[in-house]
């Protein structure tokens, strides 16, 4: 018989997304091992199936055709390996090598916390399993663990996380790390089978963080490089940044680092592969901001980003901007846009039954450098409400969810997002925004600058769109449309 994973019900809960990937239920961080085979994206990810909490950490599968509709499948990998992952199965990546699928992870020995002071954070071995036909079992590897002990590279506070990727002749492999009192490090070793490995070196480290984890190499045309990196650095906020520079031959020269997204943005640790039609595609875990008691209320924690695709501009910046494929997710036409000015000069576009929506906006500024602000207020009232605001002076782009709930019992965070976009005289602004329930992914400017949020409001009846600003600022056009929820 055909495998069958049964989803509970969710339609009751008015924050839970609905065109966003989820789990069944419980857990979800990383993801993991993204990779298309045959035509067919496989997403793995980190997941507690049994309690929306950090740990018991399993590798949760899916697979799509389409990058927008995923169907699940069994669970990969379980914590069942006495010294090598019996207290979890973390985060790794897969490769295909002729007709197998692997997949190589970071395991948990059992001595590993989450805020890191436990003396096992070293010992977590790098492992791996091989795919039986079909891809919905995997076998771990008999000669585990794949590398038997830690480079010499002075004290090193922590490994995990591997990708693999071929080049040349060779197999490399990237592992996050840490090195005490020297901040963040990327390990780089080289294969000729995927069984035996040898280190090569620092990849880079940097003075930042406590320890670097799902580090990811992304290669562009004419050696250009993007390093990918997640800061961790308890207690502090843990956050993805990317270093811009070359790649030659297990050599990287970072130009410089910037964020991934907006300070305080939710989404993190994020993996890229590389498909079939040479583009880089990208998901990202996008944290919970709600109290472990919500969470532990409704039965699930954290959520998928949508797919985005990853280049680089001229400048060594990345762009992310959505597949092209989220787009077949919109019903029919447009729903109406209507601008009307009201007696205190806002600018009401429309109001929708509906909090699965994609908006798209342009906005101009001539003259002298102005503001504006987008609203996304919550019906009925319109007192709860999302701020998307940009001041062309000072080159700002900042998401408010100050008032994004009338709650005064829960804890979730509602601090604003805020960061560079540095738009040249006379460049409109131009907003790409997504919106399923609490999670909210805003793109600007052809990707330029993104950010992934969460929201929880009260009201949860729809949303009135509408906007005000200076007045040499002008609406050039907004479209939106409702996306499928099913």
């Amino acid at each position: 018989m055909p495998f069958v994973i049964t989803r509970p019900s969710f339609t009751g809960d008015p924050y839970r997304p609905r065109y966003h990937f989820l789990p069944p239920a419980g857990w979800m961080n990383d993801p993991n091992g993204v990779i298309e085979i045959d035509g067919r994206y496989h997403l793995f990810y980190q997941n507690n199936p049994a309690a929306p909490v950090w740990g018991n950490i399993h590798w949760g599968h899916a697979v799509s055709g389409d990058l927008v509709h995923w169907q699940d499948q069994p669970i990969a990998l379980a914590p069942d390996t006495s010294g090598l992952d019996e207290g979890g199965v973390w985060s790794g990546c897969a490769v295909r090598h002729g007709d197998e699928v692997m997949l190589i992870y970071t395991g948990g020995t059992g001595k590993f916390t989450q805020d890191g002071v436990a003396n096992g954070l070293r010992n977590m071995p790098i492992c791996a399993a091989l795919g039986e036909p079909g891809l919905q079992t995997w076998r771990k590897l008999p000669d585990n663990p794949l590398i038997p002990a830690l480079p010499d590279e002075g004290d090193i506070v922590g490994v995990r996380d591997p990708v693999v990727w071929r080049e040349g002749d060779r197999w490399r492999m990237t592992i996050g790390a840490g090195l005490r009192g020297r901040g963040g490090a990327v390990l780089l070793y080289d294969s000729d089978d995927l069984h035996r490995w040898h280190y090569a070196g620092l990849l880079h480290h940097d003075n930042v963080g406590l320890l670097w984890e799902c580090p990811q190499l992304l290669t562009f045309d004419d050696e250009r490089a993007a390093l990918l990196v997640s800061v961790w650095h308890p207690p502090q906020r843990s956050y993805t940044g990317y270093y811009s520079g070359i790649y030659r031959h297990g050599k990287f020269e970072p130009r410089f680092f910037e964020l991934l997204e907006l300070e305080n943005a939710a989404l993190y640790a994020p993996q890229a592969t590389r498909d079939a039609r040479g583009r880089w595609l990208m998901w990202g875990w996008i944290r919970e901001e709600r109290s472990l008691d919500e969470s532990l209320a409704t039965g699930w924690s954290g959520v998928m980003s949508l797919p985005r695709v990853v280049t680089m501009d001229a400048d060594g910046h990345l762009r992310q901007q959505p597949a092209p494929e989220v787009s077949t997710l919109r019903q029919s036409a447009a729903l109406p846009v209507n601008p009307a000015r009201d007696a205190d000069g806002y600018n009401l576009l429309g109001q929708y039954a509906s909090q699965t929506l994609e908006i798209v906006a342009e906005f101009t500024c001539a003259g002298t450098p102005g503001q504006v602000e987008l609203e996304l207020r919550m019906l009925p009232g319109g007192e709860e409400r999302l701020t998307i605001a940009y001041d062309w002076a000072r080159g700002r782009l900042q998401i408010g969810r100050g008032q994004s709930s009338l709650s005064t019992s829960d804890e979730a965070d509602r601090a604003d997002l805020t960061g560079a976009l540095n738009l040249a005289a006379g460049e409109a602004l131009k907003l790409h925004i997504y919106v399923d329930h609490s999670v909210v992914e805003v793109f600007a400017n052809e990707g330029l600058v993104c950010a992934a949020t969460r929201i929880y409001p009260t009201h949860n009846s729809g949303i009135a769109l509408g906007w005000q600003g200076t007045p040499n600022v002008m609406l050039r056009f907004a479209h939106v449309w409702n996306l499928d929820a099913t």
